[in-house]
């Protein structure tokens, strides 16, 4: 577990980071804030699905930048233990994530050789 400030809405946000199966960023994050009438931190709620999915983005973002950093291609096969390896994740997890950088334009298909993924350039 994590847990950051939220600068947003002056709460503190508790991310998932390991999970025993799935996916950690599919894991609601919630959140807490201080209540002066209770004396002690108390539960807010979740935070909406829109910012869970904008964190999703943005560390697949960086996981996918990580892994090519040094290459321009790479094979399905290698990119899915690359990613196991840098997000500590199991295979099916891993696929996962490829299939939601390709469906949000982190990464695409190699237009020559249909086995092999690239990164596709983004603004950060």
């Amino acid at each position: 577990m994590l847990i950051e400030k939220d600068d947003n809405n002056n709460c503190s946000v508790v991310k998932a980071l390991k999970v025993r199966d799935g996916s950690p960023l599919d894991v609601p994050m919630m959140q807490f804030g201080w209540s002066k009438t209770e004396g002690r931190h108390v539960f807010l709620g979740e935070k909406s699905k829109e910012d869970s999915d904008t964190r999703k983005t943005i560390e697949l973002k960086d996981v996918a930048s990580e892994i090519f950093k040094n290459r321009v291609y790479i094979s399905n096969q290698n990119l899915i233990k690359a990613i196991m390896e840098s997000t500590d994740v199991k295979e099916r997890t891993a696929r996962t994530y490829i299939k939601f950088m390709r469906d949000n334009g982190i990464i695409e298909k190699n237009p020559s050789n249909a086995l092999e993924y690239c990164l596709v350039s983004l603004p950060f």
